[in-house]
């Protein structure tokens, strides 16, 4: 079993699960939860690296809950304004996305209802997901994100990025004056791979570095190699908090809330 942590709160108790919120992401070779109740408090808050599939048998996951929410990883997914999309030409916007193999198309929108969006989850690992939590609703991993950061970060008149830092992945969404200027998920080895993409996504929108906003979160901590490579590039950076849920500084004081960013955004879904 890879590295885990894992936190809860003195009042906890599994007996009243119904009335708890249960959100998951599910990442690339990992998988974080966190349990929370009617109120936004925090009750359960865990990380685990490794795939959820080796660890099903946890008892926690196994309860019921008033409402449980999934964020699924995708690379697969294309943007279309909702005032051009038109459901007879799925097929042809289906051509930007992967549709080999064994994989469903899926819409939804985005940023209240301007932005109509399309992915693919193979079928398979839906299918296994959707077996372990029937009553789940599952959601593509840029959802929640794009959501919650436009909700916090969107109204900005200057460019703010986010860049999310996850196991073998980052995230990275430029907003500005209530407009999604970007957002795509790139696979990652290093450090200088994950500079690289910040810096052409910059580039490609054609921002200067030195004033934008760098909001991060996920995997990095203020003495890490990633955040000082960060911290030479862009003139403010700063860890991004959820405020949406409440965490109990007595329970989880060693919690470093900026890792828990994306799952606690799956609040905004619910």
């Amino acid at each position: 079993m890879g590295y885990k942590i894992y936190a809860s709160d003195g009042n906890f108790n599994t007996v009243n699960t119904l009335n708890y919120l249960l959100f998951i992401e599910v990442g690339q070779d990992f998988y974080s939860y966190i349990i929370v109740d009617e109120g936004g408090k925090i009750k359960a808050i865990s990380y685990c690296e490794q795939s959820i599939f080796g660890d099903i048998d946890n008892s926690l996951l196994q309860l019921t809950y008033k409402k449980t929410a999934i964020s699924l990883y995708t690379s697969s997914f294309t943007f279309i304004p909702s005032q051009i999309y038109s459901k007879d030409d799925e097929t042809v916007y289906a051509q930007f996305l992967e549709t080999k193999g064994n994989t469903n198309l899926y819409t939804h929108t985005l940023l209240n209802d301007e932005i109509r969006a399309l992915h693919t989850f193979a079928t398979d690992e839906f299918n296994a997901i959707k077996s372990i939590f029937p009553l789940a609703e599952i959601f593509p991993q840029y959802f929640s994100l794009i959501n919650c950061g436009y909700k916090q970060l969107g109204s900005e008149i200057s460019p703010q990025l986010l860049l999310n830092i996850k196991l073998g992945c980052v995230e990275i969404l430029i907003l500005q004056n209530n407009k999604l200027l970007f957002y795509n998920v790139f696979d990652t080895g290093n450090d200088d791979e994950i500079l690289y993409y910040t810096l052409a996504a910059c580039q490609q929108n054609g921002l200067e570095v030195k004033g934008i906003k760098l909001h991060v979160c996920g995997n990095v901590e203020l003495d890490s190699n990633i955040y000082n490579l960060l911290k030479q590039y862009f003139g403010k950076v700063h860890f991004r908090h959820h405020a949406a849920v409440n965490m109990d500084a007595d329970a989880f004081g060693n919690i470093i809330k900026h890792q828990f960013y994306s799952v606690l955004s799956l609040s905004a879904c619910v």
